[in-house]
């Protein structure tokens, strides 16, 4: 099944693509075609990899559900104790600082299997555009980044 218009506009937000230079760079379109199964007027032989980029895309929308639940209630951003109500008066901490470090590695990680599966180079960092993790690029390997270090 061929990527539809959503799939399309979200596998160009999260690997950083706007649709304003869409005709200086059709690249990114012309890829999304390619990786399709020849019944769908591609050039691929199945549809594994558009089904590995479709399954990677879906999670990617959960991580980015979960972070924007995370980040909509102000008081998740401290760690906070419930308390269970057991005999031994324990309590459950939830550490939402964590949490986001690792929702966010764990979609950084999904879109790079996508970048890996399209040959192409993420131009802007999704889950690290708010400046609290640092550079976005200790975040990629050292071939996405381009740099020695």
């Amino acid at each position: 099944m061929a990527f539809s218009t959503s799939e399309i506009e979200e596998i160009r937000l999260y690997l950083g693509f706007d649709r304003l230079f869409l005709a200086s760079n059709p690249y990114l379109d012309s890829v999304l075609q390619a990786i399709q199964s020849t019944a769908d007027h591609g050039s691929a032989p199945d549809s594994t990899t558009e089904n590995l980029v479709r399954a990677k895309l879906q999670q990617v929308v959960a991580i980015d559900g979960y972070i924007f639940q995370i980040l909509s209630e102000p008081t998740n951003i401290a760690v906070t104790e419930i308390p269970t109500g057991l005999t031994n008066n324990a309590v459950l901490k939830q550490d939402y600082k964590a949490a986001l470090r690792a929702l966010r590695k764990n979609g950084t990680d999904c879109i790079q299997a996508i970048s890996i599966a399209v040959g192409l180079k993420p131009l802007r960092f999704y889950f690290y555009s708010d400046g609290q993790q640092g550079k976005a690029s200790d975040f990629w390997p050292r071939f996405f980044v381009g740099q020695n270090r």
